[in-house]
């Protein structure tokens, strides 16, 4: 385990730039063990799982873990609390292709722009995910161009070479929902769990303490 104290100084002004960065060796054993235990059983053909198939005590835990708040801190530059918790799983019977989007609404409304950019969304990954896994797919800055309707997407898609966000047990994804992004379809479906998790700096510099 790296202490996040510890990672590179640079961390921060590259994930600001680029929306997007791979964190490593952030999680211990016991740590990975304790998602596998919490991770919500899905149907065969179920993509995944919403915030309220997590029992309050897990979403406590993953509130409370203080790696994950610490690396929340560092990338928002601001304290952070925990919005949202939810899992997927790209199997045979749930393997998906998800085009070019942002997060801006997930399970409800579309949420402001002003809320958007005082977030920071953390992917972890509890099995290996290679480029036959059906990898996250990045346009690397997007999210500076703020809210992009379709055809924007499509402009900026076609002007900004893509990143493959490849990533083993234990390693965190961290992006920005602004960030553009789509999920291939597995060209060899196996086991890719992910628990996707959400921070929002408390409270948003741009919103209201009530917001």
């Amino acid at each position: 385990m790296l202490p996040v104290s510890q990672l590179s100084v640079s961390l921060g002004s590259s994930f600001d730039r680029c929306g997007i960065a791979v964190v490593e060796r952030v999680l211990t054993a016991a740590d990975l063990a304790q998602m596998d235990n919490v991770f919500p059983a899905l149907g065969h053909c179920s993509p995944g799982a919403r915030d309220a198939d997590f029992t309050s005590a897990a979403r406590d835990w993953f509130a409370d873990h203080p790696a994950l708040t610490a690396l929340a801190v560092r990338l928002l530059q601001a304290p952070a609390h925990l919005t949202r918790v939810q899992a997927f799983d790209e199997t045979t019977g749930a393997n998906w292709f998800v085009p070019w989007h942002q997060d801006r609404a997930v399970n409800g409304p579309e949420r402001p722009v002003a809320m958007l950019t005082h977030m920071v969304a953390f992917r972890i990954h509890l099995d290996d995910c290679g480029e036959d896994n059906g990898p996250l797919d990045v346009l690397p800055g997007s999210h500076r161009h703020g809210r992009l309707d379709a055809t924007a997407i499509a402009d900026v898609a076609t002007t900004t070479p893509s990143l493959l966000c490849l990533a083993v047990r234990g390693d965190i994804v961290a992006l920005r929902p602004l960030l553009v992004h789509r999920s291939q379809r597995a060209r060899v479906p196996a086991a890719r769990r992910v628990i996707y998790i959400e921070f929002t700096a408390s409270p948003p510099p741009s919103l209201p303490a009530s917001a």
